[in-house]
């Protein structure tokens, strides 16, 4: 998907505006297979907002399908739905 398709999907999604901070910043720090290892403390912090927010939005993001929050390593991960956004891969 080209960056302007998933604008497009980004505007055009019923995201609140507490989702929508969420999304872009593990976008902004995601690998190329779009996975953010982060936890939700740290999102928190970096969001400058509560722990219990950030646990709502994730859960909605996943219920709407723009991420999904496997273990990967033994670890909790964020990976962020290829329809809303992709890195490419690396060289």
């Amino acid at each position: 998907m080209t960056y302007q398709a998933a604008a497009k999907e980004l505007a055009k999604a019923q995201f609140t505006g507490m989702e929508l901070r969420v999304l872009l910043y593990l976008q902004s720090i995601a690998d190329y297979d779009n996975v953010a290892q982060v936890s939700q403390k740290f999102l928190s912090d970096e969001l400058d907002t509560t722990e219990a927010t950030i646990s709502l939005s994730v859960k909605h993001l996943v219920e709407k399908g723009a991420i999904t929050t496997p273990q990967v390593n033994g670890r909790k991960a964020f990976i962020i739905g290829e329809h809303i956004s992709t890195r490419g891969k690396a060289k």
